[in-house]
């Protein structure tokens, strides 16, 4: 036996828990069920779950407002665990024990019914508990991806749904295409050329830190000496990247190159760093900098030994200015490199995107041509024939059209019989209506179809209703009570299987407590065509 309990998680009696015995457990407002919900908008005998060895079936009962699960109109479903059923204003939550609850039952043979009723909850509920502990992460991690999903579908397919309104298919396959090419671009080809840009700027840093700190070593002496005429760096302005080489005092002039010379040196980086040389020694060490054009600054200090001191102290300032334009990409390369990438994935892309487009096309064909057959009488029903549950569906309606169609030998019989009984249905209709105009309390007449045909003044009065705005449409679009219409089907289902014979049951109108009586009529022979309606207020 699969032990599973229904708890109510929102309307009416929220909280309350019901435990379902195996085999039949009916669900209605009627005293009877096993399950009691007390709402006008819940038949009698709304639905049944039948509780098996190892599952749970839903089976609705015929009900008129219908039974849901997880939102989805059901008639007969196999239950999972935390479902939600949605019955008139209720919803219940499904819970059921895994196999582990089997032992317990073994168990709990000689308790009391009530004490075992109490442990087989507690049994699932802990049950549940743990079954939640377990998979939390991954719920959470589905919760996040439902979310983003949800924002997707109310953002985007609103967007597409309505473009695919004004364009066709193809269209709006090419236009995707499109969009899923210009992103893929961006997506792969930009971080790689980031990359590529990142590895150059660290090639250049090295570099440019060997050539400050070779011309550091190779004229400190000359700055311990003061021989400022023997400075040189001319072996880095040979670097075709070097833009810029050059020796400064700790006054910012220039003591190298000589074409220079005792020129003022303001770059703002490089005086930033000679005063923090002066105030702390950390800042006694080559140092790089990366400027907004991809230029690599970087300084290093001069040291010579300070009598005074007795230790070495920067003498001088290196300074390397480094430019990555002759080895980074520029912005025409780049261009082509996006151009070509764009070439390579539109011309794979527009073979797959003709295959798409015929797999998804080929189906749809293929189901023209077989309704055509169904219609021509060459074939009974559409074959399913290919793996698509949404196209399924379809082939499952269109064959229940297709049966309702009447074959060609037929066809003049079938419309005849047709005009003939609604013929007797009109007839018949004005004849009740004469009548109940008539009538001295309140009356109404629906057709087979539920639609309203009269109504008295009286029955206006007491529902609420009026002709004017009521005849010709269905009792459900018209009832200013949501309960009155389940109230009248419930009555119609009843009155069906005893026609020409009333059945009656109560209704509560703001007026008072009144007695409905409906009555089923048939034209023809196992045919109801009316029904008729009439109030009769209870008193007390």
């Amino acid at each position: 036996m699969s032990f599973a309990k229904l708890i109510v998680v929102a309307g009416p009696n929220k909280g309350a828990a019901y435990f379902l015995n195996e085999g039949e457990n009916t669900l209605g407002r009627g005293e009877d069920n096993a399950i009691v919900l007390s709402s006008g908008k819940v038949s009698k005998k709304h639905c049944t779950l039948m509780v098996g060895k190892q599952k749970v079936e839903l089976v609705d009962n015929g009900s008129s407002n219908g039974t849901f699960v997880n939102g989805v109109l059901v008639k007969k479903k196999i239950l999972q665990n935390r479902e939600k059923i949605s019955v008139g204003p209720f919803v219940l939550e499904f819970l059921q024990a895994t196999k582990q609850l089997a032992k317990v039952h073994s168990d709990l043979q000689g308790i009391g019914a009530i004490g075992a009723t109490d442990a087989i909850g507690a049994s699932i509920d802990n049950n549940l508990s743990m079954d939640n502990s377990l998979k939390s992460a991954n719920d959470n991690s589905q919760g996040i991806l439902a979310k983003y999903k949800r924002k997707f579908d109310d953002l985007a397919l609103p967007v597409f749904y309505d473009f695919h309104t004004r364009h066709d298919w193809a269209t709006i396959l090419v236009s995707m295409f499109v969009i899923f090419v210009v992103m893929n671009l961006g997506f792969t080809v930009y971080p790689v050329l980031e990359k590529s840009r990142e590895e150059v700027l660290r090639e250049a840093e090295a570099r440019a830190i060997y050539i400050a700190n070779q011309i550091a070593n190779l004229n400190r002496n000359y700055i311990a000496e003061n021989k400022e005429a023997y400075l040189s760096v001319e072996f880095a302005e040979a670097d075709l990247n070097v833009k810029e080489a050059v020796i400064i005092n700790l006054e910012s002039r220039i003591m190298a190159p000589g074409t220079r010379l005792n020129e003022s040196y303001n770059h703002p980086y490089v005086l930033k760093y000679r005063e923090l040389i002066k105030k702390d020694q950390r800042f006694w060490k080559t140092i790089k900098h990366r400027e907004e054009n991809d230029t690599v600054v970087v300084v290093s200090p001069i040291m010579v030994l300070s009598k005074a001191k007795g230790i070495n102290v920067p003498g001088a300032i290196a300074v390397v200015v480094f430019s990555t334009a002759g080895v980074a990409l520029d912005s025409g390369t780049i261009g082509v490199i996006y151009f070509e990438a764009f070439c390579y994935s539109l011309l794979i892309g527009v073979v797959f995107l003709y295959l798409a487009f015929q797999v998804t096309m080929h189906p749809l064909r293929v189901l023209n041509d077989n309704m055509d057959s169904v219609l021509k009488g060459n074939a009974e029903s559409v074959e399913k024939k290919f793996q698509n549950e949404a196209l399924d569906q379809l082939i499952d309606t269109i064959n229940s059209a297709l049966s309702r169609i009447p074959k060609n030998d037929e066809t003049a019989t079938t419309v005849a019989a047709t005009d003939n009984e609604q013929l007797i249905a009109d007839n018949l209709i004005k004849s009740i209506q004469m009548m109940a105009e008539k009538l001295p309390f309140p009356a109404m007449i629906l057709d087979g179809e539920l639609r309203v045909k009269f109504l008295n003044s009286a029955f206006e009065e007491v529902s609420g209703i009026h002709a004017m705005n009521a005849v010709g449409d269905v009792i459900d679009n018209v009832s200013r009570d949501e309960a009155f219409p389940g109230l009248i089907k419930d009555l119609v289902s009843k009155a069906i299987n005893t026609p020409n014979e009333g059945v009656s049951e109560e209704y509560e109108f703001s007026s008072g407590n009144h007695k409905i009586t409906a009555t089923a009529i048939s034209g023809l022979p196992g045919k109801v065509e009316v029904h008729l309606f009439v109030a009769e207020k209870v008193e007390g």
